[in-house]
């Protein structure tokens, strides 16, 4: 009888990588998709970078000369961090590659190129035992106990709309929007800094994206918002306190009206329908009644509710749809990883170290087309 090895499973994220065992029931460690190079000449990665920041009350040291972020728009760009990063998350699990399945996750338009030298670096780098490579929609779908629907993603570099069919993803309808969390982030930074606010190092600008993460909200009706709202206090890092008024539903607006600052771009709502509309006759019916969110993104308050005025509005009277939230929106990714890693028919998805040994990058296209 073969001994089942330990499934690490790594949901790579433009801003955070979300780690941990196929067992667990959450993540394990969370490392920040970055690494600083310093003038001595030193490098740190992810976590390691944060703690050394943490020491300096001012933020980010002064000897930090450049931050790099391996992955952009949901692509890694920069493969030699990227490693830098896995490498760092074995370690902060204590399981060796070698004894272990790995779980990647990717993007629904992760060039190919990309696939195979994520299978490169495993298999050759680190020799692992076996891996498999998932799309972040499917498993989006998993974590809410469903494999049809639609997915709607709303990350910090990109939003994804994938309509799924018994776990199959219908690329042909998938919308990927490169807009998210870090966009959000940068017009917020704007509009303080119109009023008098600075905030112009890495450490403020994070400073900017808590700030989001606590005060901002969707307006459910944002003409009416803009007439009616209040204030809010908040105090930053360094003791300062500053009023953020509109800002606050103003800056999660972009996912519903982008043309606040692209002219001419749609929102969310239209991207979703326009998604559902691509999809074949035959499975239009179960998108239509499942719209599963996951992402930080949409874990603004009111953005469920915004979402089904929008829809309802642009979509048919009869129309039946369901808006579904399912919890743990920040790893929903993670969450359906961990469990497809704990099905028995896991190992039906995965590429054995034997079998890259034997074929190279050429039994990725068998297994996953």
């Amino acid at each position: 009888m073969a001994v089942k090895v330990p499934c690490v499973v790594i949901d790579n994220g433009s801003y955070t990588c979300k780690i941990g065992l196929g067992r667990d029931v959450e993540p394990r460690i969370f490392i920040p998709s970055r690494s600083g190079y310093c003038n001595d000449q030193s490098e740190m990665i992810g976590n390691e970078l944060k703690d050394y920041n943490v020491i300096n009350k001012f933020g980010y040291n002064t000897s930090v000369l450049n931050l790099k972020h391996p992955i952009e728009r949901g692509v890694i760009t920069n493969w030699d961090d990227m490693e830098k990063i896995w490498l760092h998350a074995f370690k902060e699990l204590k399981v060796a590659p070698a004894e272990s399945s790995v779980l990647l996750t990717e993007a629904v338009f992760n060039p190919k190129y990309n696939r195979e030298k994520m299978a490169e670096i495993m298999f050759e780098k680190f020799n692992t035992h076996a891996l498999c490579i998932a799309d972040q929609a499917s498993l989006s779908l998993y974590a809410s106990g469903r494999n049809t629907g639609m997915s709607v993603n709303v990350g910090h570099g990109i939003t994804q709309i994938v309509p799924v069919y018994k776990g199959s993803v219908k690329r042909e309808a998938a919308v990927q929007w490169e807009f998210g969390g870090v966009d959000m982030t940068d017009y917020l930074t704007s509009m303080l800094t119109e009023r008098g606010y600075s905030f112009d190092s890495p450490s403020q600008t994070e400073t900017v994206r808590n700030i989001k993460e606590k005060c901002c909200y969707v307006a459910l009706d944002f003409e009416q918002e803009m007439q009616t709202a209040a204030s809010e206090k908040y105090k930053l890092p360094d003791k300062q306190v500053i009023t953020i008024g509109n800002e606050r539903f103003r800056t999660p607006e972009l996912l519903f009206q982008p043309s606040l600052i692209h002219e001419g771009s749609e929102g969310i709502h239209v991207r979703i329908r326009d998604s559902i509309i691509k999809c074949n006759r035959w499975i239009k019916m179960p998108q239509f009644h499942k719209i599963v969110l996951s992402g930080g993104s949409t874990t603004f308050r009111g953005f469920a509710q915004r979402l089904r005025k929008e829809m309802s509005s642009i979509l048919a009277p009869a129309t039946i749809f369901k808006i579904i939230d399912h919890g743990e929106l920040k790893y929903a990714t993670w969450l359906g990883g961990a469990a497809l890693a704990s099905l028995s028919i896991f190992k039906d998805w995965c590429i054995s170290r034997e079998e890259y040994n034997e074929h190279g990058s050429n039994i990725l296209d068998k297994k996953y087309t």
